[in-house]
Parts: C-alpha cells; sequence; structure tokens
C-alpha cells in the first residue's frame, strides 16, 4: 500500500497493485477491469454540481469542463446525451447552460450509464465470437452487466447528494457567486 493517497485519482483512501510491472491505482485497475468508463466518473461528479448549482444559476459546459478539469469537447456530448435522455435540460443563450430536468430522487445511475452508452460510435463493428464464446461466455457477462446496472439503478441522485452531505463535502461542489458571473457586452 502506498502512503500519501493517489497521485493519478487524487484519492487517498486505496493503495497500489503491481501490473505487468507497473505501479496502478487499484481503484483505477478496478474500475479498468469491470469495464467502468471515465465518462460515467465525470458524468456523476458533474450531475452533482448541476444538483447543487443549477437551481440558482445553469452551469455552462465550459465552466463544468473548468471545474471536472476536463475538455469541453469531451464533456459535451456527454452533457447532451443527459439531456437527450430528459436527465438535463439544456438552455441556450448568454445566461444559459444546464440544470436537472427532473427532481433528484428521480434521476437513477442506471439511467445515466444507459444514456452514456448511447454515446458509443455507430461505426465500430461487433467482433465476431466463437460459437463457444457466444454460448458461455457472453451470457455470463450478460448476467454480470445486468447485475451491475441493477445495482447503479438503487442510487438516486438523491442518494448520492445525501452521500455528500454525510461526507461533509458540499463545499466542495458549490460554485461561488463569483465564478457564476456572466458580463452582458450589449450597448
Amino acid at each position: 500500500m502506498a502512503t500519501g493517497g493517489c497521485t493519478r485519482c487524487n484519492s487517498a483512501w486505496h493503495g497500489w497493485l503491481w501490473i505487468n510491472g507497473h505501479k496502478e491505482c487499484i481503484l483505477r485497475s478496478a474500475a479498468s477491469m469491470l469495464g467502468i468508463s471515465h465518462k460515467l466518473y465525470v458524468l456523476v461528479e458533474a450531475l452533482i454540481f448541476i444538483a447543487y448549482n443549477g437551481d440558482a444559476h445553469p452551469l455552462g459546459g465550459k465552466k463544468l469542463a473548468t471545474i471536472l478539469h476536463v475538455a469541453p469537447r469531451y464533456l459535451e456530448p456527454l452533457l447532451q446525451a443527459l439531456v437527450r435522455a430528459q436527465i438535463l435540460r439544456s438552455t441556450r443563450g448568454p445566461r444559459g447552460g444546464y440544470t436537472l430536468a427532473r427532481e433528484r430522487r428521480q434521476i437513477s445511475l442506471d439511467e445515466v450509464l444507459l444514456a452514456m452508452e448511447y454515446i458509443r460510435s455507430d461505426r465500430d463493428t461487433p467482433p465476431r465470437f466463437s460459437h463457444a464464446n457466444e454460448t458461455l461466455v457472453q451470457p455470463l457477462f450478460a448476467h454480470a452487466r445486468g447485475a451491475y446496472i441493477h445495482e447503479l439503478g438503487r442510487y438516486t441522485l438523491e442518494d448520492i447528494c445525501a452521500m455528500v452531505q454525510e461526507a461533509d463535502l458540499k463545499s466542495t461542489f458549490l460554485v461561488q457567486d463569483h465564478e457564476m458571473v456572466r458580463y452582458d457586452f450589449s450597448i
């Protein structure tokens, strides 16, 4: 175990694994092995910011990208997928941005995952598998995936916001008013 926390994911509570002679973060390795996308992590964090700040001021995509330390080109398609899934509402214009389309208690994490999956490129041709793989292996992973999605469905955005409160992290997700100022240059 490493002391001082992980420099790759900024978490202090987990350790390291040695994979192929390289030191890897346990959290990142587990997520990768389970097929959990970085996009899902980013979307959930974005939803928390929007849940805490969207009522007062819609959060713009560029502002969210800056807060989350991701490129706007990376984040925008993810947010648009949530708009299409009616999880977020998008408002255009100088005072525009993203707000929740529904109450926190009506947005579950399985919906977020499924909305995110529609982003995947249709140009990707599915790989060909053997008959044994299609008969045995794929149903096994389909069952595991179903259990994973079912488990995510147990958590709503309201539950996550309650976890944020319990961990005393609400101030982490509040965007200061001076950060929300939008200038109007019309004459």
